[in-house]
């Protein structure tokens, strides 16, 4: 028996759109409202604007009862100390490191060649995991990535102390099977990864999210936690997202597995424990 849980990334998607934007208060009555229906992870924007950012934060981590609360931190210093203040009152906080893996994202949003991005990925998952007991490295446009680069990126990342190891298939090009060997390459080319967990997100670019989550949750990934995330208006052209193109993704899915109770994430069909 597999329990199917819930993510959502509702605010994050509402974020990058305006047309989408809530208000300070429709995020914490959103926030309630998930924590009602059992939805497993709640995933809210990084801080830009301290002030304002920082205590929506600290209001949705006291108003969240079960939940764990995802939040990343940027490249900004002093990003992962201002995030774990604000998540620190959490019942689940958990910190995320967002990082683009192929090279055309690496020169563009983060400005920096593949040795400088490994020693960073380290360097920020190092401090999150000293503050904080789950942090979640997310591996954008891995599927573009060079794979040797990746495996590395993945190794530094649970050598420096990562509990959830998520990749990004961020320009959904990949069909079912290619996404299914795909994850079976990289976990066989990096056996380190049997000590976390493993998530997925797909794009649905050309309609084939539901498909490539599906697909991935076959082995390697064997006690799936899969996710869909729709913004409210329906499905819409993909765009990258601010930092470095985890961004407004209309429609898209997800899987995480590992150790521990298995989850599906569903933000707009919450709440559902399904025997698989």
């Amino acid at each position: 028996m597999q329990n199917i849980g819930v993510s959502d990334i509702t605010m994050k998607v509402a974020d990058q759109a305006p047309e989408l934007s809530l208000s300070f208060k429709e995020k914490i009555e959103l926030a309630k409202l998930l924590d009602r229906l059992n939805v497993s992870v709640i995933e809210v924007s990084p801080i830009r604007s301290r002030k304002i950012d920082s205590l929506l934060i600290k209001s949705i981590a006291m108003a969240v009862k079960h939940a764990t609360i995802a939040v990343p931190v940027t490249l900004e210093e002093g990003s992962v100390e201002d995030t774990y203040e604000a998540l620190k009152n959490a019942v689940n906080p958990r910190l995320q490191v967002e990082a683009p893996m192929s090279p055309t994202q690496m020169e563009y949003f983060w400005h920096k060649k593949p040795e400088k991005t490994l020693e960073t990925i380290a360097g920020l998952i190092a401090q999150c995991r000293e503050k904080c007991g789950e942090v979640e490295f997310i591996a954008d446009d891995a599927c573009r990535s060079e794979r040797e680069f990746l495996c590395r990126a993945i190794r530094t990342a649970i050598s420096a102390g990562a509990t959830v190891i998520t990749l990004c298939d961020t320009a959904g090009l990949m069909f079912p099977d290619e996404f299914a060997r795909f994850l079976e390459e990289i976990k066989a080319a990096v056996p380190e990864m049997d000590s976390v967990r493993l998530g997925v997100m797909c794009s649905d670019e050309m309609n084939m999210a539901t498909a490539c989550a599906t697909a991935a949750t076959s082995p390697p990934v064997r006690r799936p936690s899969c996710g869909i995330w729709a913004t409210p208006s329906g499905r819409g052209d993909a765009e990258p997202g601010r930092g470095h193109g985890r961004g407004q993704r209309p429609l898209q899915h997800g899987t995480e597995a590992g150790d521990g109770p298995d989850r599906m994430d569903v933000p707009h069909q919450p709440g559902r424990e399904i025997p698989l």
